[in-house]
Formats: C-alpha cells, structure tokens, sequence
C-alpha cells in the first residue's frame, strides 16, 4: 500500500489536529475567567454596585467586612448570587477555585465570614444576611 494513502496516518494526523483544537479551546476558556478586562477597578464596580437593588445591603456588608466565599463552577454559589442580583458583584468575594490558598477554614461554599472570623456556609437569603451582619434591608 502506497504510504501516502494509508488510513492509519490519516486518521492519526487527525487526532493530533482534533486534540490540539480542543487544547487550545480549553486554555482560552480557562485563560478567561481569570481575565480581569474590566476598565473598573474591584474598588470602582462595588461603589457602582450601591446603586443597583440590594445595593445598600451590600455596602452595609462591605462595612461589617463581610467575605464570602465562592467558586465560579459552584451551582449553590450561582444561587447565592442570584439572590442578590448584579449587585452581588460590589461584595467582597473570594473564588476559591482561584484562590484557594486564601480560602482556609472554609469546608464549603458558598460560605460567609464575619469580622470576628466566624464562618456560616450555606445560601442565605438577604433577611439572613441582614440579620447576621446587623444590618437593615
């Protein structure tokens, strides 16, 4: 059988185009989601966050130094955002998947701390939230 028309060859030389393109999607999806093309700082979209609904929940929570902990792959951390809408985004947050060396302590997200330290997992409505961190909705 004449080399240049084996079967085998082809379909090798396929794979490794296959393979590469699914390399290269991947590292582009990864690549982007700890791509910050934002023309805001982290500071400016909170401060912009105030004036979104819940917006004055979540400069009380700023105030109290709240921190909640999430995963971007993370259904229950999605539900969490949810419940807060665009404004969710002014909260400090911490994305475990990303940073997970700063994420000690935590046993799961989505999960919240307070200033004394104290972590409460779980989803919580804003009531809870506002409860919690003593502040008003």
């Amino acid at each position: 059988m004449n080399e240049k028309n084996d079967p085998n060859k082809k379909i090798i030389g396929i794979s490794i185009v296959i393979t590469l393109m699914i390399s290269m999607t991947a590292i582009g999806i990864l690549g982007s989601l700890n791509n910050n093309d934002s023309e805001y700082s982290i500071e400016e979209l909170a401060v912009m966050s105030y004036d979104l609904p819940n917006g004055e929940l979540v400069r009380c929570l700023n105030n109290h130094n709240a921190t909640v902990y999430i995963s971007k792959f993370c259904d229950h951390c999605h539900e969490q955002a949810t419940v807060f809408g665009d404004s969710f985004w002014g909260l400090d947050y911490v994305d475990c998947g990303l940073e997970g060396s700063n994420c000690s302590g935590i046993t799961g997200v989505p999960s919240w701390t307070t200033i004394n330290g104290s972590v409460h997992p779980g989803v919580h409505s804003l009531e809870e939230l506002s409860v919690l961190y003593n502040c008003t909705l």
